[in-house]
């Protein structure tokens, strides 16, 4: 069934503030058909939406929340372009979402955020590479927890290898084993 046209009337009336009638369509997304004619269409639309100045982060995160819900593999390059954003808010949920995927091709993508000076960017960077689940990432993120001083992401880094027993007991045990890293609390806490 065709829903083109529904799509169209959805995207040109007039919204509420949270954009409810747009976003409802990112439901009929996952279900479409993959050459329907208004599916890059949306996803250009709502992506604009996303990095639009004038957003509230409210509504940054509904969209982005709608976009991961497609399951539509094309949203992944409106949060690659996200991440390369100037708005803090938008480059942290685009890294979030881009870890939501689960995709170790993103690694690369995302692991030079993890050296910027913004803090909440690089814990959200850490976030998003602790759900890759591969043994690149837990080395990567081994790593790091090592060299960074930074306590927001030494946490999440612990946090996510303490909710991995078969891999993160192991890395958390070595470290706090190991009289260089024992003042390191968040490690303790984790």
């Amino acid at each position: 069934m065709d829903i083109t046209n529904a799509v169209e009337v959805k995207m040109q009336t007039e919204t509420d503030i949270l954009h409810t009638n747009i976003l409802d369509v990112a439901y009929w997304l996952r279900y479409a058909d993959e050459l329907a004619e208004w599916r890059n269409k949306y996803l250009s639309y709502v992506g604009q939406m996303f990095v639009s100045p004038s957003q509230y982060l409210t509504n940054r995160e509904r969209i982005a929340a709608a976009l991961i819900t497609t399951r539509d593999l094309n949203a992944r390059k409106v949060f690659g372009r996200g991440a390369q954003h100037s708005n803090r808010d938008v480059q942290r949920l685009s890294l979030l979402a881009l870890g939501v995927f689960q995709q170790e091709e993103l690694m690369d993508n995302i692991s030079g955020y993890l050296d910027v000076q913004d803090e909440e960017i690089r814990v959200a960077a850490a976030f998003a590479i602790s759900n890759i689940h591969s043994e690149e990432a837990y080395t990567l993120l081994s790593e790091e927890l090592l060299e960074t001083n930074s306590e927001s992401v030494q946490q999440v880094i612990a946090e996510a290898f303490a909710d991995n027993p078969e891999v993160g007991y192991e890395i958390l045990w070595e470290i706090l084993n190991n009289a260089e890293y024992k003042d390191r609390v968040r490690l303790r806490r984790a």
